[in-house]
């Protein structure tokens, strides 16, 4: 499911997604919605950021997304307009995942969420 998202995602926004799993993970459809949101506001992130692919990585020991671009990057800790990464924590915690970035400027942006 998600990896179709991720190629509606790319011909919406014009950002190459590249799509890799590995394991099986069976989650209900309220974790699905998070994860797939979480996608979408990372493209849409990473479109900002000038980037011109996003990978995307899918886990099942544990359930793990992780999408990493290769944008501009950011200082993380510098308060950044909007709510896309607010939004995003938001609704990781409310499927008890935490999501964590990591990124610096000129180095490109790597988002991960990891259910507990």
């Amino acid at each position: 499911v998600l990896a179709r998202h991720a190629a509606v995602i790319a011909a919406r926004t014009g950002v190459a997604v590249t799509f890799s799993t590995s394991g099986s993970a069976d989650v209900g459809p309220e974790v699905s919605e998070v994860l797939a949101r979480i996608l979408g506001e990372a493209v849409a992130n990473a479109r900002h950021g000038n980037a011109s692919v996003v990978h995307v990585e899918l886990t099942a020991e544990p359930l793990r997304l992780r999408m990493i671009d290769d944008g501009s990057g950011f200082d993380t800790a510098a308060s950044a307009p909007g709510f896309g990464l607010g939004g995003m924590r938001e609704r990781a915690a409310l499927v008890g995942a935490e999501l964590s970035v990591r990124s610096d400027p000129g180095a490109g942006t790597e988002v991960a969420v990891e259910l507990r």
